[in-house]
């Protein structure tokens, strides 16, 4: 969809840069904060969860700039 115009393309793309950018912030935080006994999953979920939330907002903003 992005290839389709520049007028998508670019705020698709600066949306998503800046979400990965928070996503990454959020997920360094939670890593940092968490004990050394946290669980694996947790661990894992504090990685992948703001890059999932990141990704799937990108997604949405795609979406509303394509008019779907």
């Amino acid at each position: 969809m992005t290839l389709s115009s520049k007028a998508i393309w670019y705020p698709a793309n600066a949306f998503a840069g800046w979400a990965l950018l928070v996503a990454a912030a959020v997920s360094a935080t939670l890593l940092v904060r968490l004990p050394l006994t946290a669980k694996r999953w947790i661990v894992w979920a504090s990685f992948f969860g703001p890059i999932c939330a990141a990704l799937a907002a990108s997604w949405e903003y795609l979406a509303q700039l394509h008019g779907h």
